[in-house]
């Protein structure tokens, strides 16, 4: 009976017949907004990795600063004639094997 009365088609508000309700069934939107959401995580996501990866890329460890910062006093001392080329040679060997 409320098949025809209706026109030919149910209305419904929660996914039931009804008489008067909202037209629509919230029911029907689930898959959309579970669509949404996985969206939003996997953008989430991505943005968080791209961050940690960019940070890992850019930050020299100390170790390594240590090391420059040494090689640089090194090339400073032979430019300034306090090293010969054989020691210069010898520390920046010595400097880059331990990198």
């Amino acid at each position: 009976m409320h098949f025809w009365r209706y026109g030919g088609h149910f209305r419904d508000g929660f996914g039931f017949p009804n008489d008067g309700g909202f037209g629509f069934s919230f029911l029907n939107y689930l898959p959309l907004l579970f669509m949404v959401g996985l969206i939003v995580l996997v953008i989430v996501l991505i943005v968080k990795q791209s961050k940690n990866s960019q940070a890992h890329h850019h930050q020299p460890s100390q170790e390594d600063r240590t090391n420059d910062h040494a090689i640089s006093i090194v090339k400073e001392r032979y430019a300034k004639g306090e090293l010969s080329k054989e020691d210069y040679l010898e520390l920046i060997e010595t400097l880059k094997e331990s990198q």
